[in-house]
């Protein structure tokens, strides 16, 4: 309003002008919430492991698991502590109840039970696939 007084405008349209301030006043909040995100993310980029866990979970496709309708024929159910879980995976948390050291001696994390050969995750991972491959083969035999 004071703009239009200070142009000397003949016209005055109010929904024009509070649709514009509107407007101005969501870019502007846009702008700054970009800014400290930015700020906050270029923090966060500085440590190894963290830069690797978000750049993982931005590619395309990466949250698609969260959004997946829970159909039981196509193995797409989780219980509510696998879903925990892989939520602590996603966000690189401690798994709860998870035991303190792992069967080869070594301390337990989720990125050691995901990968050492003696713990069994690595086992479990392989005959999943192992049976998998097994029923197709079935099915064409």
């Amino acid at each position: 309003l004071v703009d239009l007084i200070v142009k000397q405008a003949l016209t005055f349209d109010p929904c024009s002008s509070i649709a514009n301030l509107i407007k101005d006043a969501k870019s502007h909040v846009i702008s700054e919430k970009l800014e400290r995100f930015k700020a906050l993310q270029s923090g966060l980029m500085e440590d190894e492991n963290i830069k690797t866990i978000i750049n993982h979970q931005s590619q395309k496709g990466a949250s698609l698991w969260l959004t997946t309708l829970p159909i039981a024929n196509f193995g797409f159910v989780m219980n509510s502590h696998e879903f925990y879980d892989a939520l602590c995976l996603r966000y690189n948390t401690m798994i709860p109840n998870m035991p303190k050291f792992c069967a080869c001696g070594k301390s337990n994390s989720a990125d050691h039970a995901l990968s050492c050969m003696k713990g069994g995750y690595t086992i479990m991972r392989h005959n999943n696939v192992r049976d998998t491959f097994a029923s197709i083969c079935k099915g064409i035999c």
